[in-house]
């Protein structure tokens, strides 16, 4: 009769075998690389998320959108600020307003 059993063991991994065999420089690489690549992959899904933002309104708060509505609508920051502020933040309200105003 025997009290204690052996727990099976599941079988080895590579990566359970380089947790478990690596050296702490080689464990700092990898992690590092890893790291890495997880900051890549979040900042390009942060730039698709960005870029697939609504188009057809205006973030007068995001300094890129504004430089790039001032530049393509022909108007200053201040004039293009006036007319979010009496035309909402949609592109199409805020083009029109502008037309009404020239």
């Amino acid at each position: 009769m025997t009290i204690f059993s052996r727990k099976k063991l599941a079988p080895s991994t590579p990566f359970s075998d380089f947790i478990r065999k690596a050296s702490s420089g080689e464990k700092k690489r990898v992690y590092a690389k890893v790291l890495e690549k997880a900051t890549e992959r979040q900042n390009a899904l942060t730039r698709r998320v960005r870029e697939s933002r609504d188009r057809d309104r205006i973030d007068i708060h995001d300094p890129d959108e504004v430089r790039n509505w001032t530049k393509s609508l022909g108007v200053s920051k201040e004039e293009l600020e006036r007319a979010i502020k009496a035309a909402g933040t949609q592109a199409d309200k805020v083009r029109e307003h502008l037309r009404g105003r020239k």
